[in-house]
Protein backbone atom coordinates (compact mmCIF):
# COMPACT_ATOMS: atom_id res chain seq x y z
CA UNK A 1 0.00 0.00 0.00
CA UNK A 2 2.71 2.27 0.47
CA UNK A 3 4.76 1.78 -2.65
CA UNK A 4 0.92 2.99 -4.29
CA UNK A 5 0.02 5.94 -2.21
CA UNK A 6 2.58 8.18 -3.81
CA UNK A 7 0.14 8.66 -6.85
CA UNK A 8 1.29 10.51 -9.85
CA UNK A 9 4.52 12.16 -8.44
CA UNK A 10 6.42 8.47 -7.89
CA UNK A 11 4.70 7.19 -11.15
CA UNK A 12 6.14 10.12 -13.10
CA UNK A 13 9.92 9.55 -11.55
CA UNK A 14 10.06 5.84 -11.92
CA UNK A 15 8.88 6.30 -15.61
CA UNK A 16 11.82 9.38 -15.65
CA UNK A 17 14.29 6.70 -14.16
CA UNK A 18 13.18 4.13 -16.66
CA UNK A 19 14.05 6.19 -19.50
CA UNK A 20 17.41 6.82 -18.22
CA UNK A 21 18.21 3.30 -18.37
CA UNK A 22 17.02 2.55 -21.57
CA UNK A 23 18.74 5.64 -23.19
CA UNK A 24 22.25 4.50 -21.39
CA UNK A 25 21.70 0.71 -22.44
CA UNK A 26 21.11 1.97 -25.87
CA UNK A 27 24.14 4.04 -26.03
CA UNK A 28 26.05 1.19 -24.06
CA UNK A 29 24.60 -0.94 -27.45
CA UNK A 30 25.81 1.90 -29.91
CA UNK A 31 29.39 1.44 -28.47
CA UNK A 32 29.64 -2.50 -28.92
CA UNK A 33 28.37 -2.47 -32.50
CA UNK A 34 30.84 -0.28 -33.22
CA UNK A 35 33.80 -1.79 -31.43
CA UNK A 36 32.66 -4.98 -33.24
CA UNK A 37 32.19 -4.26 -36.69
CA UNK A 38 34.97 -3.09 -39.00
CA UNK A 39 34.47 1.05 -40.49
CA UNK A 40 32.45 0.88 -43.76
CA UNK A 41 32.93 3.56 -46.09
CA UNK A 42 29.65 4.79 -47.83
CA UNK A 43 28.59 5.92 -51.18
CA UNK A 44 29.96 9.42 -50.02
CA UNK A 45 33.41 8.42 -49.38
CA UNK A 46 34.70 11.33 -51.94
CA UNK A 47 33.14 13.67 -49.08
CA UNK A 48 35.59 12.24 -46.71
CA UNK A 49 32.96 10.91 -44.17
CA UNK A 50 33.36 7.38 -42.87
CA UNK A 51 30.65 5.25 -40.58
CA UNK A 52 33.11 4.28 -38.33
CA UNK A 53 34.41 8.08 -37.26
CA UNK A 54 33.93 8.84 -33.60
CA UNK A 55 32.01 11.77 -32.47
CA UNK A 56 28.82 13.72 -32.31
CA UNK A 57 30.29 15.81 -35.29
CA UNK A 58 30.38 12.75 -37.26
CA UNK A 59 27.16 10.71 -36.92
CA UNK A 60 25.38 14.34 -37.99
CA UNK A 61 27.62 15.13 -41.14
CA UNK A 62 26.86 11.36 -42.62
CA UNK A 63 22.97 11.92 -41.75
CA UNK A 64 23.33 15.35 -43.38
CA UNK A 65 24.55 13.98 -46.40
CA UNK A 66 23.02 10.83 -46.49
CA UNK A 67 19.59 13.44 -46.26
CA UNK A 68 21.02 15.71 -48.77
CA UNK A 69 21.92 12.81 -51.19
CA UNK A 70 17.94 11.45 -51.00
CA UNK A 71 16.75 14.91 -51.55
CA UNK A 72 15.35 15.17 -48.11
CA UNK A 73 15.91 18.53 -46.13
CA UNK A 74 18.33 18.63 -43.25
CA UNK A 75 16.98 17.60 -40.15
CA UNK A 76 16.13 20.22 -36.92
CA UNK A 77 18.84 20.63 -34.21
CA UNK A 78 18.27 17.94 -31.67
CA UNK A 79 16.29 15.81 -33.49
CA UNK A 80 19.70 13.87 -35.06
CA UNK A 81 18.84 10.04 -34.78
CA UNK A 82 20.63 7.91 -32.23
CA UNK A 83 24.10 6.21 -33.69
CA UNK A 84 22.91 2.70 -34.66
CA UNK A 85 20.86 4.71 -36.82
CA UNK A 86 23.00 6.57 -39.13
CA UNK A 87 23.10 6.37 -41.83
CA UNK A 88 19.71 5.13 -42.62
CA UNK A 89 20.23 1.66 -41.27
CA UNK A 90 19.06 0.29 -37.59
CA UNK A 91 21.83 -2.09 -36.53
CA UNK A 92 20.05 -3.29 -33.24
CA UNK A 93 18.51 -6.77 -32.66
CA UNK A 94 14.96 -6.21 -32.88
CA UNK A 95 16.14 -4.16 -36.15
CA UNK A 96 17.80 -6.71 -37.23
CA UNK A 97 15.14 -9.34 -36.48
CA UNK A 98 12.17 -7.07 -38.31
CA UNK A 99 14.44 -6.67 -41.56
CA UNK A 100 14.80 -10.46 -42.08
CA UNK A 101 10.94 -10.39 -41.27
CA UNK A 102 10.96 -12.09 -37.59
CA UNK A 103 9.25 -8.80 -35.73
CA UNK A 104 6.54 -8.83 -33.35
CA UNK A 105 6.87 -11.63 -30.45
CA UNK A 106 10.22 -13.38 -31.78
CA UNK A 107 12.14 -9.96 -31.79
CA UNK A 108 10.60 -9.77 -27.99
CA UNK A 109 11.81 -13.29 -27.13
CA UNK A 110 15.40 -12.59 -28.51
CA UNK A 111 15.54 -9.22 -26.74
CA UNK A 112 14.45 -10.78 -23.27
CA UNK A 113 17.41 -13.79 -24.05
CA UNK A 114 19.70 -11.13 -25.03
CA UNK A 115 18.79 -9.23 -21.58
CA UNK A 116 18.81 -12.20 -19.74
CA UNK A 117 15.36 -12.70 -18.94
CA UNK A 118 13.03 -15.32 -19.21
CA UNK A 119 10.60 -15.83 -21.59
CA UNK A 120 6.90 -14.74 -21.23
CA UNK A 121 4.42 -17.34 -20.66
CA UNK A 122 2.26 -18.27 -23.41
CA UNK A 123 -0.92 -15.73 -23.98
CA UNK A 124 1.08 -13.09 -22.18
CA UNK A 125 2.99 -11.62 -25.38
CA UNK A 126 2.95 -8.50 -25.89
CA UNK A 127 1.39 -6.31 -28.75
CA UNK A 128 3.24 -6.63 -31.93
CA UNK A 129 3.91 -2.69 -32.47
CA UNK A 130 5.66 -3.21 -28.62
CA UNK A 131 7.61 -6.19 -29.86
CA UNK A 132 11.36 -6.17 -28.69
CA UNK A 133 10.90 -3.46 -25.77
CA UNK A 134 10.60 -0.85 -28.62
CA UNK A 135 7.63 1.25 -29.12
CA UNK A 136 6.00 2.84 -32.04
CA UNK A 137 6.84 6.47 -32.80
CA UNK A 138 5.20 8.74 -30.25
CA UNK A 139 3.49 5.59 -28.23
CA UNK A 140 6.41 5.51 -25.10
CA UNK A 141 5.29 8.46 -23.02
CA UNK A 142 2.01 9.86 -24.77
CA UNK A 143 0.77 6.14 -24.82
CA UNK A 144 1.09 5.87 -20.80
CA UNK A 145 -0.41 9.25 -20.37
CA UNK A 146 -3.08 8.15 -22.48
CA UNK A 147 -3.65 5.21 -20.41
CA UNK A 148 -3.72 6.99 -17.48
CA UNK A 149 -6.21 8.89 -18.58
CA UNK A 150 -8.41 6.84 -19.23
CA UNK A 151 -8.34 5.13 -16.07
CA UNK A 152 -9.06 7.82 -14.33
CA UNK A 153 -12.17 8.26 -16.34
CA UNK A 154 -13.17 4.62 -16.03
CA UNK A 155 -12.41 4.64 -12.17
CA UNK A 156 -14.88 7.69 -11.98
CA UNK A 157 -17.45 5.98 -13.87
CA UNK A 158 -17.36 2.73 -12.20
CA UNK A 159 -17.10 4.74 -8.34
CA UNK A 160 -20.50 6.28 -9.85
CA UNK A 161 -22.48 3.03 -10.08
CA UNK A 162 -22.19 2.67 -13.58
CA UNK A 163 -21.94 -1.14 -13.94
CA UNK A 164 -21.86 -0.97 -17.47
CA UNK A 165 -18.64 0.93 -17.65
CA UNK A 166 -17.14 -1.29 -14.89
CA UNK A 167 -17.68 -4.46 -16.77
CA UNK A 168 -16.08 -2.80 -19.75
CA UNK A 169 -12.90 -2.24 -18.12
CA UNK A 170 -12.65 -5.66 -16.40
CA UNK A 171 -13.17 -7.35 -19.92
CA UNK A 172 -10.45 -4.58 -22.07
CA UNK A 173 -7.87 -5.55 -19.17
CA UNK A 174 -8.57 -9.07 -19.52
CA UNK A 175 -8.92 -9.17 -22.92
CA UNK A 176 -5.45 -7.85 -23.06
CA UNK A 177 -3.34 -9.86 -21.06
CA UNK A 178 -3.00 -7.40 -18.83
CA UNK A 179 -3.73 -8.93 -15.18
CA UNK A 180 -1.68 -8.10 -11.92
CA UNK A 181 1.43 -6.68 -14.36
CA UNK A 182 -0.70 -4.59 -16.37
CA UNK A 183 2.38 -2.79 -16.67
CA UNK A 184 4.78 -5.39 -18.12
CA UNK A 185 2.10 -5.06 -21.52
CA UNK A 186 3.41 -1.24 -21.87
CA UNK A 187 6.32 0.34 -23.12
CA UNK A 188 9.65 0.60 -20.69
CA UNK A 189 9.49 4.28 -21.04
CA UNK A 190 6.19 5.08 -20.25
CA UNK A 191 3.97 2.06 -19.96
CA UNK A 192 5.51 0.94 -16.06
CA UNK A 193 3.81 4.74 -15.28
CA UNK A 194 0.87 3.74 -16.62
CA UNK A 195 0.29 0.55 -15.46
CA UNK A 196 1.03 2.25 -12.32
CA UNK A 197 -1.44 5.06 -12.94
CA UNK A 198 -4.30 2.52 -14.09
CA UNK A 199 -3.52 0.05 -10.70
CA UNK A 200 -4.09 3.02 -8.35
CA UNK A 201 -7.20 4.18 -10.27
CA UNK A 202 -8.68 0.84 -10.75
CA UNK A 203 -8.21 1.01 -6.90
CA UNK A 204 -9.39 4.22 -5.83
CA UNK A 205 -12.74 3.28 -8.21
CA UNK A 206 -12.93 -0.04 -5.95
CA UNK A 207 -11.31 -2.78 -7.79
CA UNK A 208 -8.80 -5.27 -6.77
CA UNK A 209 -5.50 -5.07 -6.54
CA UNK A 210 -4.58 -7.43 -9.58
CA UNK A 211 -5.99 -4.72 -12.27
CA UNK A 212 -9.17 -6.87 -12.59
CA UNK A 213 -11.14 -3.44 -13.02
CA UNK A 214 -14.95 -3.19 -10.95
CA UNK A 215 -16.33 -5.77 -9.22
CA UNK A 216 -19.77 -6.21 -10.67
CA UNK A 217 -22.26 -5.11 -7.75
CA UNK A 218 -24.17 -8.89 -7.50
CA UNK A 219 -27.47 -9.38 -5.70
CA UNK A 220 -27.34 -8.74 -2.15
CA UNK A 221 -27.94 -12.83 0.01
CA UNK A 222 -31.12 -13.54 0.68
CA UNK A 223 -32.76 -11.25 -1.96
CA UNK A 224 -34.39 -13.82 -3.37
CA UNK A 225 -35.89 -15.65 -0.70
CA UNK A 226 -37.33 -12.27 0.68
CA UNK A 227 -39.07 -12.01 -3.06
CA UNK A 228 -40.44 -15.23 -2.66
CA UNK A 229 -41.89 -14.71 0.67
CA UNK A 230 -43.07 -10.91 -0.28
CA UNK A 231 -44.98 -12.54 -3.51
CA UNK A 232 -46.46 -15.52 -1.40
CA UNK A 233 -47.50 -13.14 1.51
CA UNK A 234 -49.48 -10.69 -1.64
CA UNK A 235 -51.11 -13.90 -2.89
CA UNK A 236 -52.14 -14.84 0.43
CA UNK A 237 -53.59 -11.53 1.68
CA UNK A 238 -55.50 -11.78 -1.80
CA UNK A 239 -56.88 -15.55 -1.52
CA UNK A 240 -58.41 -14.39 2.14
CA UNK A 241 -60.03 -11.49 0.68
CA UNK A 242 -61.25 -13.18 -2.03
CA UNK A 243 -62.48 -15.73 0.09
CA UNK A 244 -64.28 -13.07 2.12
CA UNK A 245 -65.70 -10.77 -0.43
CA UNK A 246 -67.14 -14.53 -2.00
CA UNK A 247 -68.32 -16.67 0.36
CA UNK A 248 -69.36 -15.05 3.59
CA UNK A 249 -72.51 -12.17 3.74
CA UNK A 250 -70.30 -9.33 3.58
CA UNK A 251 -71.38 -8.42 0.27
CA UNK A 252 -75.21 -9.71 0.53
CA UNK A 253 -78.10 -7.49 -1.04
CA UNK A 254 -79.36 -5.39 2.07
CA UNK A 255 -81.38 -2.69 -0.08
CA UNK A 256 -83.18 -2.45 -3.36
CA UNK A 257 -84.07 0.71 -5.20
CA UNK A 258 -86.40 1.27 -7.76
CA UNK A 259 -86.64 3.86 -9.91
CA UNK A 260 -89.34 5.30 -13.00
CA UNK A 261 -92.43 3.45 -11.91
CA UNK A 262 -95.45 5.21 -11.45
CA UNK A 263 -97.75 2.06 -11.90
CA UNK A 264 -96.55 -0.09 -10.32
CA UNK A 265 -95.72 -0.58 -6.80
CA UNK A 266 -92.07 -1.00 -5.42
CA UNK A 267 -92.39 -3.68 -2.90
CA UNK A 268 -94.33 -5.68 -6.16
CA UNK A 269 -91.36 -5.03 -8.39
CA UNK A 270 -88.37 -6.26 -5.37
CA UNK A 271 -90.65 -9.23 -5.14
CA UNK A 272 -90.74 -10.03 -8.97
CA UNK A 273 -86.83 -9.57 -9.22
CA UNK A 274 -86.39 -12.57 -7.37
CA UNK A 275 -83.47 -10.54 -4.67
CA UNK A 276 -83.78 -11.57 -1.03
CA UNK A 277 -81.01 -10.67 2.14
CA UNK A 278 -79.39 -13.87 0.91
CA UNK A 279 -78.52 -12.86 -2.62
CA UNK A 280 -74.59 -12.01 -3.00
CA UNK A 281 -73.94 -8.61 -4.80
CA UNK A 282 -70.61 -10.17 -6.71
CA UNK A 283 -72.94 -13.79 -7.91
CA UNK A 284 -76.53 -12.32 -8.51
CA UNK A 285 -77.16 -12.89 -11.83
CA UNK A 286 -78.34 -9.93 -13.62
CA UNK A 287 -79.68 -11.09 -16.76
CA UNK A 288 -82.20 -13.41 -15.01
CA UNK A 289 -83.33 -10.19 -12.63
CA UNK A 290 -84.31 -8.99 -15.96
CA UNK A 291 -86.06 -11.39 -17.56
CA UNK A 292 -87.94 -11.65 -14.27
CA UNK A 293 -89.21 -7.96 -14.11
CA UNK A 294 -90.24 -8.17 -17.85
CA UNK A 295 -92.78 -10.92 -17.78
CA UNK A 296 -94.77 -8.13 -15.93
CA UNK A 297 -96.86 -6.59 -19.37
CA UNK A 298 -96.14 -3.00 -17.73
CA UNK A 299 -92.83 -3.28 -17.60
CA UNK A 300 -91.39 -1.91 -20.98
CA UNK A 301 -87.71 -1.67 -20.08
CA UNK A 302 -85.73 -2.88 -17.23
CA UNK A 303 -82.24 -2.30 -16.42
CA UNK A 304 -80.32 -3.57 -13.47
CA UNK A 305 -77.14 -1.98 -11.85
CA UNK A 306 -75.13 -3.00 -8.68
CA UNK A 307 -73.74 -0.15 -6.19
CA UNK A 308 -71.61 -1.37 -3.89
CA UNK A 309 -71.40 -2.61 -0.80
CA UNK A 310 -74.99 -3.52 -0.70
CA UNK A 311 -77.34 -1.67 -3.13
CA UNK A 312 -79.07 -3.21 -6.39
CA UNK A 313 -80.44 -0.73 -8.59
CA UNK A 314 -83.88 -1.27 -10.54
CA UNK A 315 -84.15 1.34 -13.57
CA UNK A 316 -87.90 0.08 -15.34
CA UNK A 317 -90.02 2.32 -17.99
CA UNK A 318 -93.86 1.58 -17.71
CA UNK A 319 -95.85 1.08 -20.77
CA UNK A 320 -99.30 2.99 -21.14
CA UNK A 321 -102.45 1.83 -21.94
CA UNK A 322 -103.66 3.17 -25.58
CA UNK A 323 -107.71 2.10 -24.28
CA UNK A 324 -109.44 -0.57 -23.59
CA UNK A 325 -111.30 -3.05 -25.18
CA UNK A 326 -114.87 -4.25 -23.88
CA UNK A 327 -114.64 -8.08 -23.95
CA UNK A 328 -116.94 -10.80 -21.80
CA UNK A 329 -118.20 -7.98 -20.14
CA UNK A 330 -114.50 -7.08 -18.65
CA UNK A 331 -112.52 -3.56 -19.63
CA UNK A 332 -109.09 -4.64 -20.88
CA UNK A 333 -106.07 -2.59 -21.39
CA UNK A 334 -104.14 -2.72 -24.24
CA UNK A 335 -100.86 -0.51 -24.77
CA UNK A 336 -100.27 1.22 -28.12
CA UNK A 337 -98.08 -1.97 -29.19
CA UNK A 338 -100.77 -4.10 -28.35
CA UNK A 339 -99.59 -5.81 -25.29
CA UNK A 340 -102.50 -6.41 -23.23
CA UNK A 341 -101.79 -4.79 -20.19
CA UNK A 342 -104.46 -5.36 -17.69
CA UNK A 343 -108.57 -6.78 -16.83
CA UNK A 344 -110.51 -4.69 -15.08
CA UNK A 345 -114.10 -5.25 -13.84
CA UNK A 346 -114.86 -1.14 -14.17
CA UNK A 347 -114.83 1.22 -16.94
CA UNK A 348 -111.40 3.09 -16.46
CA UNK A 349 -111.94 7.03 -16.51
CA UNK A 350 -109.65 9.22 -19.00
CA UNK A 351 -109.18 6.61 -21.66
CA UNK A 352 -111.09 5.63 -24.67
CA UNK A 353 -112.66 2.90 -25.80
CA UNK A 354 -111.11 1.05 -28.88
CA UNK A 355 -113.77 -0.92 -30.92
CA UNK A 356 -112.24 -3.45 -33.61
CA UNK A 357 -113.75 -6.68 -35.51
CA UNK A 358 -111.80 -9.49 -35.37
CA UNK A 359 -109.97 -9.41 -31.76
CA UNK A 360 -109.12 -12.83 -30.00
CA UNK A 361 -109.81 -13.87 -26.55
CA UNK A 362 -107.67 -10.95 -24.68
CA UNK A 363 -105.03 -12.42 -22.18
CA UNK A 364 -102.78 -9.82 -20.13
CA UNK A 365 -99.19 -10.39 -21.12
CA UNK A 366 -99.83 -11.19 -24.75
CA UNK A 367 -99.40 -8.96 -28.01
CA UNK A 368 -102.75 -8.27 -29.89
CA UNK A 369 -101.81 -8.38 -33.74
CA UNK A 370 -105.08 -7.43 -35.61
CA UNK A 371 -104.81 -5.19 -38.52
CA UNK A 372 -108.04 -2.95 -37.43
CA UNK A 373 -106.37 -2.83 -33.29
CA UNK A 374 -102.99 -1.53 -34.70
CA UNK A 375 -104.47 1.10 -36.96
CA UNK A 376 -106.87 2.54 -34.33
CA UNK A 377 -104.10 2.37 -31.87
CA UNK A 378 -101.93 4.19 -33.94
CA UNK A 379 -104.65 7.17 -34.09
CA UNK A 380 -104.91 7.19 -30.40
CA UNK A 381 -101.35 7.28 -30.09
CA UNK A 382 -101.45 10.59 -32.43
CA UNK A 383 -103.68 12.37 -30.72
CA UNK A 384 -102.44 15.32 -28.73
CA UNK A 385 -103.28 16.19 -25.14
CA UNK A 386 -106.35 18.54 -25.53
CA UNK A 387 -108.04 16.25 -28.17
CA UNK A 388 -107.54 12.92 -26.26
CA UNK A 389 -109.38 14.53 -23.73
CA UNK A 390 -112.62 14.62 -25.70
CA UNK A 391 -112.36 11.76 -27.51
CA UNK A 392 -114.35 8.58 -25.78
CA UNK A 393 -113.68 5.76 -28.31
CA UNK A 394 -112.20 5.05 -31.57
CA UNK A 395 -112.91 2.44 -34.29
CA UNK A 396 -112.39 1.11 -37.77
CA UNK A 397 -115.57 0.55 -39.66
CA UNK A 398 -115.13 -1.22 -43.06
CA UNK A 399 -111.60 0.07 -43.08
CA UNK A 400 -111.70 3.62 -42.22
CA UNK A 401 -110.91 4.90 -39.18
CA UNK A 402 -113.05 7.29 -36.76
CA UNK A 403 -113.53 8.94 -33.71
CA UNK A 404 -116.32 9.47 -31.17
CA UNK A 405 -116.16 13.05 -29.46
CA UNK A 406 -118.71 15.03 -27.73
CA UNK A 407 -121.45 13.15 -29.33
CA UNK A 408 -119.59 13.25 -32.78
CA UNK A 409 -117.90 11.00 -35.22
CA UNK A 410 -115.04 12.57 -36.98
CA UNK A 411 -114.24 10.41 -39.90
CA UNK A 412 -110.57 10.13 -40.79
CA UNK A 413 -110.09 7.52 -43.35
CA UNK A 414 -106.40 6.59 -43.12
CA UNK A 415 -103.90 6.93 -41.22
CA UNK A 416 -101.80 9.79 -44.03
CA UNK A 417 -101.67 13.35 -43.05
CA UNK A 418 -102.51 12.64 -39.25
CA UNK A 419 -101.53 16.24 -37.96
CA UNK A 420 -103.51 18.20 -39.87
CA UNK A 421 -106.51 16.26 -39.65
CA UNK A 422 -106.01 16.41 -35.71
CA UNK A 423 -105.72 20.17 -35.96
CA UNK A 424 -109.44 20.31 -38.53
CA UNK A 425 -111.09 18.02 -36.19
CA UNK A 426 -109.68 19.65 -32.73
CA UNK A 427 -111.40 23.17 -34.56
CA UNK A 428 -114.34 21.84 -35.00
CA UNK A 429 -115.03 20.07 -32.01
CA UNK A 430 -113.99 23.10 -29.93
CA UNK A 431 -115.02 26.54 -31.26
CA UNK A 432 -117.50 25.50 -34.36
CA UNK A 433 -119.25 23.41 -31.93
CA UNK A 434 -119.44 25.57 -29.54
CA UNK A 435 -120.16 28.41 -31.75
CA UNK A 436 -123.26 26.56 -34.44
CA UNK A 437 -124.34 23.74 -31.42
CA UNK A 438 -124.39 20.46 -32.60
CA UNK A 439 -122.77 18.21 -35.25
CA UNK A 440 -123.98 15.48 -37.21
CA UNK A 441 -120.58 14.28 -38.27
CA UNK A 442 -117.12 15.88 -39.32
CA UNK A 443 -115.06 14.25 -42.51
CA UNK A 444 -111.83 15.32 -42.44
CA UNK A 445 -110.88 12.41 -45.24
CA UNK A 446 -109.26 14.97 -47.23
CA UNK A 447 -107.53 17.75 -45.19
CA UNK A 448 -108.09 20.54 -48.34
CA UNK A 449 -111.71 19.88 -48.30
CA UNK A 450 -113.27 19.06 -45.26
CA UNK A 451 -116.97 18.41 -44.54
CA UNK A 452 -118.94 19.25 -40.96
CA UNK A 453 -122.44 18.57 -41.54
CA UNK A 454 -124.54 20.08 -38.33
CA UNK A 455 -127.73 18.39 -36.72
CA UNK A 456 -131.18 19.35 -38.26
CA UNK A 457 -133.80 20.30 -35.36
CA UNK A 458 -137.90 19.51 -36.88
CA UNK A 459 -136.72 19.14 -40.27
CA UNK A 460 -134.90 22.35 -40.43
CA UNK A 461 -131.38 23.24 -40.34
CA UNK A 462 -130.13 24.28 -37.05
CA UNK A 463 -126.82 25.93 -37.98
CA UNK A 464 -125.33 26.60 -41.65
CA UNK A 465 -122.01 24.87 -41.94
CA UNK A 466 -119.79 27.50 -42.48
Amino acid sequence: MGARSDGHGGARVRASRARSRVAAKRRAEASRAREKKPAAVYPLAFLGIARGEEGERGRSAAEKAVREEKGRRPRRAGRERPAEMAGGEDVSLPGRMAKAGRGGPAAEKAVREEKGRRPRRAGRERPAEMAGGTPRAGMSVNYGKRRAAQAVADGASAARGDRKKGAEITGRLRAGGRGKGAARGMAPAGGRAAGACVRGEMASAGGNAAGDGPRPRGRRKGGGARTVALSVTLVAAFGCLLWVYTATGVLNVREVEVRGNRRLDGSYLRVLSGITSETHLLKMDVKAVERALLTEPYVEEVRVSRRFPATVLLSVREREPAGFVRQNGRCVLVAGDGTVLESLEQTPTGMAEIRASGLPLLVPGERVDAEDFLRVSSLLLSLDAELEGMVDAAGCSNGALYLEACGTRVLYGDLSDLERKNSIARLALGELGERYGALEYIDVSFPDRPVIKPVYVDGAQHVDAP
